[in-house]
């Protein structure tokens, strides 16, 4: 694999994403720019469109890429990435991973249960590891095969990595009562999080989405006692290698909102539950170098609407940010895999064009 860095694109104009991007980051003059950029997730949606088996898109970059690269023939975004299942990290570690044919990949068993166990567990290479490195391929594909596009990166948050390293529900409990084990898997992970993307950035990614599903599901005391201060090193220390972080915490984050944005991250994705106005305001006032990307409802209006729906949606969300110049329109959540495809045409349409 070469590792063909930053490719060389056009002057940053709105003529290509990767240039409508570096405009909208370039800070308050340009910031109209992220109306117009088109950011939603998509992964198994793609190996639908397109006939692969979604269990091979996740294991293999080659699947990956020729599908991402298929569909935005047919529906042109700006951004490609390398998601697919946030057990990457975690399988090269030893958890057990089987990939279904057509299903998200499934995880079974724990690997730390002790402090102990953070001694046994070695990080690999990700740029040679059996996982990782396969996003890191594909990034480097990405850009090798389309410059002018953003391709971005991912990795999961120490909080979201502990929770699959130690199970659900020990880590919950560890919140409460053994707080300071919980918080040596979430050190242990953090420097190594920061070695992933950095080894996806050196491959050409242009941003770093970093997920942390369950981060909603707890307090806002607990978020900023364990996990708040953690998520935003990491943060910090991936901006610092000149790319910036889409943080996607899935569900209704609307009570640790503030937080969230204080963690410097520049894109924070956010779900249908949370008040676009609200989030819009909140960005510009605790982060104005900050982008809100949503809301619309995955499945109610992606999935089951109709594309005037889709359409009407798009519109109600600019609507509900208007005077706001830092929100991009987007599906609060990842695209529903089988979307029909009008309904992704319109939103894609719209998008653009709010």
């Amino acid at each position: 694999m070469a590792n063909t860095g930053h490719a060389e694109v056009p002057a940053a104009t709105p003529t290509t994403p990767l240039g409508r991007l570096r405009l909208t980051l370039e800070g308050p003059p340009a910031q109209a720019q992220a109306r117009h950029l088109t950011m939603p997730l998509v992964k198994q949606f793609c190996t639908v469109q397109t006939g692969e088996q979604y269990g091979r898109y996740c294991r293999d970059w080659r699947a990956l890429t020729r599908c991402q690269l298929e569909l935005l023939e047919r529906f042109p975004i700006d951004i490609v990435n390398v998601l697919g299942y946030p057990y990457r990290e975690a399988g090269d570690l030893g958890l057990q991973v089987r990939f279904p044919d057509n299903a998200q990949p499934q995880v079974s068993g724990v690997l730390v249960e002790r402090r102990e166990d953070l001694h046994r567990l070695s990080w690999p290479d990700p740029r040679r590891s059996r996982l990782m490195s396969d996003r890191v391929h594909a990034i480097a594909r990405f850009k090798e095969l389309r410059p002018d596009i953003v391709a971005m990166g991912a990795c999961e948050a120490p909080f979201a990595l502990a929770n699959t390293l130690m199970g659900i529900e020990r880590a919950m409990t560890c919140l409460h009562d053994d707080p300071d084990l919980l918080r040596a898997v979430m050190e242990w992970i953090e420097p190594h999080a920061v070695e992933f993307a950095r080894a996806q950035v050196e491959a050409g990614a242009d941003m770093v989405f970093m997920g942390d599903a369950l981060a909603s599901q707890v307090s806002p005391e607990t978020y900023i006692a364990h996990v708040l201060e953690i998520e935003t090193r990491v943060v910090g220390a991936i901006q610092s290698m000149g790319v910036p972080v889409r943080l996607h915490i899935c569900g209704d984050i609307s009570p640790i909102l503030p937080h969230v944005v204080g963690t410097g991250a520049r894109f924070i994705d956010i779900d249908y539950p949370v008040d676009v106005r609200r989030a819009c305001g909140t960005a510009t006032e605790v982060n104005p170098r900050s982008f809100v990307v949503g809301n619309i409802d995955p499945v109610s209006i992606l999935l089951h609407g109709t594309p005037a729906e889709v359409a009407a949606a798009c519109r109600t969300c600019g609507s509900r940010a208007e005077g706001y110049a830092n929100f991009i329109v987007a599906p609060g959540c990842e695209v529903p895999p089988h979307t029909p495809a009008a309904n992704y045409q319109a939103l894609i349409e719209h998008c653009a064009a709010v």
